[in-house]
């Protein structure tokens, strides 16, 4: 037994072993703190940017469930259910009646869906539920998840850079000398402050800098790419919530604006009138028989008379004039600087005139057609109304008297 024994001591360990056991235990460790914050960032903001993808997806099902709900329309409901699951990517939606009886579903059956909702579940605020009212009065429920497909994607390619990072530094750690170990510290130190930046502020943008050393520049690679999948699944994110921003204020058949773009839209106009003491025509436009285009061509027919509505008037329509989907077969039309009676029925018998050339409603070949007709209710501002739903309600009675008239043109302006 030698002295160092004797004197109750530790065997002392030779300073090449020591460097190399240091060195590699502060290169794993910096490696695994660096990436746990990369992947705890990049998980964090995917979750923050899916939870509100999942919210605006939800308030679109609950704008197009609406009618459907109200009028009990089962083919409707699961028209809209299929359309914005499969292009929302979107794992189960349950829709229910005001009774929370179920009217509607759609599961996401292909392989791997069930993994990727329960990975979902895990890191996102889902199943959301979201109420469907009408009127102010709760008439159905949305409950919906979606797939987490690239966030699995997202985990696992993760794991398997932090794994490799591992592995890489443990094998430079168990390689270098001192002098090495100095020279590594600097550009260690620049990867892990960088990486940090990254991961506190979130400015994916931004790249870890490149070193000398082939390993670590190696490793700054992947670190690279880890961050540019965050930053390319965040401009995924922003896209979808830009699109999904246009859904809502757009009628998602025709493209044009829809009821909550015709409020802005006429708040905006009276707005802008009432500053240069000027005013605007608002024109209601109803289809005349459209039930019976529905009935004997079948709703894709109807559909395909709508759009065709829609596209006349915009073409009638001035730059500045303003042209919404109200719902149904009804249309509203803001025409700027357009406050004359005599001026405001002639553009609206024009508007008339325009719409009511030939459809086809199928196929070339069998070569059916329609002729839409139109009646169209004219109010002016302000002097049939100073707020929105008078105005409103004033346009909606004179298109009511002008398609109840039997005879003469069927455009009405609304009574002072």
């Amino acid at each position: 037994m030698n002295r160092q024994a004797e004197n109750g001591q530790s065997r002392p360990v030779r300073l090449k072993r020591l460097l190399r056991v240091t060195q590699l235990r502060a290169a794993l460790l910096i490696v695994a703190v660096t990436s746990i914050c990369m992947m705890a960032a990049g998980v964090w903001t995917i979750a923050r940017y899916a939870n509100q993808n999942l919210h605006l997806v939800g308030r679109t099902l609950v704008y197009n469930l609406e009618a459907p709900l109200v009028f009990g329309d089962a083919v409707a409901i699961k028209e809209v259910i299929d359309e914005v699951a499969r292009a929302e990517h979107l794992a189960s939606v349950w829709v229910l009646d005001e009774n929370n009886a179920l009217v509607g579903r759609y599961q996401d059956g292909s392989r791997g869906a069930a993994v990727a909702e329960a990975l979902g579940d895990l890191l996102m605020q889902q199943p959301l539920e979201l109420p469907v009212l009408h009127d102010g009065t709760r008439i159905g429920t949305v409950r919906l998840s979606v797939q987490s497909v690239m966030l699995a994607q997202f985990l696992m390619f993760g794991l398997l850079l932090f794994l490799a990072a591992v592995v890489l530094s443990a094998l430079v750690s168990s390689q270098v000398s001192r002098r090495v170990q100095r020279r590594l510290m600097q550009p260690i130190d620049e990867l892990a402050r960088a990486a940090r930046h990254i991961s506190r502020e979130r400015a994916f943008h931004l790249r870890v800098p490149g070193s000398p050393i082939v390993e670590l520049n190696d490793l700054a690679g992947d670190i690279n790419v880890l961050v540019g999948e965050v930053q390319q699944w965040q401009g995924h994110v922003e896209k979808e919530k830009q699109q999904l921003a246009y859904r809502a204020d757009h009628d998602a058949l025709t493209g044009l604006g829809n009821l909550r773009q015709f409020e802005l839209a006429m708040a905006e106009a009276m707005r802008s009138a009432a500053s240069v003491a000027g005013g605007f025509a608002l024109l209601f436009i109803d289809c005349d028989n459209f039930k019976a285009i529905n009935d004997r061509f079948g709703h894709a027919a109807g559909d395909r008379v709508l759009v065709e509505i829609a596209r006349r008037l915009r073409k009638s329509a001035r730059a500045s004039d303003r042209v919404m989907r109200m719902g149904g077969d009804e249309f509203a039309v803001i025409m700027q600087n357009v406050y004359a009676p005599e001026r405001a029925l002639r553009a609206a018998i024009a508007v008339r005139q325009r719409i009511a050339g030939d459809v086809l409603v199928e196929d070339e070949e069998a070569g059916a057609r329609v002729r839409p007709s139109v009646s169209i209710g004219v109010a002016l501002f302000p002097q049939h109304g100073r707020g929105i739903a008078e105005l409103k309600k004033a346009a909606d009675r004179a298109m009511y008297e002008a398609k109840q008239s039997q005879f003469g043109a069927r455009v009405r302006l609304a009574r002072p």
